[in-house]
Order: C-alpha cells, then structure tokens, then sequence
C-alpha cells in the first residue's frame, strides 16, 4: 500500500537524521537544530519526536477499509481463500494504462459510479426512480452494469470474456512455435486450428468425444502430441460474488 502519509513522515524523517547527524560537525546545522523549535514539520530541537510514531500501521488502515460498508466491498472479496491477492492487485504495477482509466478502474472497485441507485441512495440525490435506465427492470447499480446486464451479454459481455480467451490463445501459440509473432489483442484474430510437430491448438470448437457431453466448447484446447496430452481452457469472467460458484 502506499500512504501520502507515511511517504511524507519517511520524508521528515529521513531529513531529521541528516540533521542531527551533521550537528557535531557543522556549525550551520547545529544553530539550525537549536534554532528549529517547532519552526518546521522536522522540529530539530526535540530529540525525542519519531515522525513515523504518527502513522497507523498498515494491518490497522486495512481493517478500516474492510470495515466500510460501500468502500470495502471490495478489498474483502480480495482476502477471501479461493482469490488470488497478488495476481488480482498485478495490474496496478504494470504501468501500462492511462492515469484516468487506472483511476476510473479504482473509481468502479469502490462502487463510487454515479449509478441511479448510487445518487439516491448514498449521495441522496433527488432521484425519482432508480431502476436502470435501459431495461427499467431492476435497480442500476454497478453490479449489474457490470454482470448481470441482459442487453450488454450478447455483445459487451462477449467481447470482453473474447478478449481473454484471446489473450491466452496468443501466448500460448508464440510459447509452443504456432504462430512466429505476437500483436497487440486488438488485433490479433486466432486461426480455428494451428499445428505444427508436436502441438495443435483449437479455437472455439467443439470437441466430439465417445460419451456425449454438454459442455463440449472449450474456448482454448491445446493438444500436446510428444505427451499425449491435453489442455482444455476455458474462460468464465464471473462477478465478485460469483467467482467461488464458477470455480466449483
């Protein structure tokens, strides 16, 4: 986590230790500490101030966050035992978004969208009615943008749940020599079928199998021929509350 806070306390006190450390041995930094009674945030003439004593530890600000009601929705489905905390929180270090969308991404994990249920019900707004503006069947909230949406499933859905199957079909292709390059997703159209020597990968295809079976469309099946083996993945983009029921 990284605190305003505490970065400009280790700031303060990094810069009182170099203080008191020249003290003995300059005359210009000595007539400072004696001088800086409380005249700045170091305050050098009181030896026994430890700035960092100022900030709560971490473990403290997250129990704070957890326990608000709308903000810590989600840092608690973070810290259930089927999630993943550091590959879920990975894309906050890659760098490779723009300032906005990472804020707006935040903005969404926070429930801070001014959905109609948001502005009536914690902004308390004047709002007649807060059922969604495009299907007017249920209340609009974030949840149900998100996930639960009927009218955003045939295209909205697909495309985004597209893009990561997308995704690990190109590199799973580079890693095992099916295709010779990558490209950026946007642009990247998987072959139905690409083979070489030892692998053949599938795309979207039903696989036909001795014994009948319902779910016969992996969205990835890599066949491993120099093991006899086979890679069936498939991808499901679940919300929050539906990640441990699509696990099992």
């Amino acid at each position: 986590m990284l605190d305003i806070r505490r970065l400009y306390y280790e700031q303060v006190d990094s810069l009182r230790t170099y203080f008191i450390d020249k003290e003995l041995s300059s005359p210009l930094h000595m007539a400072i500490c004696g001088a800086d009674n409380r005249l700045s945030p170091l305050d050098l003439k009181n030896r026994v101030f430890c700035p960092l004593d100022l900030v709560e530890p971490d473990q403290q600000k997250i129990d704070e966050w957890k326990s608000k009601t709308l903000h810590g929705k989600h840092v608690n489905y973070l810290w259930q035992p089927f999630i993943d905390l550091h590959l879920s929180n990975k894309w906050l270090c890659v760098g490779d978004l723009f300032s906005e969308t990472e804020g707006f991404v935040c903005a969404i994990q926070d429930g801070v969208v001014p959905t109609r249920n948001y502005r009536k019900h914690i902004l308390k707004e004047r709002v007649e009615d807060d059922l969604c503006r495009k299907c007017g069947s249920v209340p609009e909230s974030l949840d149900h943008i998100i996930s639960s949406f009927s009218v955003m499933a045939p295209r909205e859905y697909l495309n985004r749940h597209n893009a990561i199957c997308k995704e690990s079909h190109q590199n799973f292709a580079f890693k095992h020599g099916l295709i010779s390059k990558t490209c950026p997703i946007y642009q990247y159209k998987p072959t139905t079928v690409l083979e070489n020597t030892n692998f053949r990968m599938y795309w979207d295809r039903q696989v036909y199998t001795d014994r009948p079976i319902t779910h016969n469309k992996p969205n990835n099946l890599l066949v491993d021929r120099s093991n006899d083996s086979a890679y069936l993945i498939d991808v499901a983009i679940p919300h929050n509350g539906n990640i441990e029921q699509k696990y099992a």
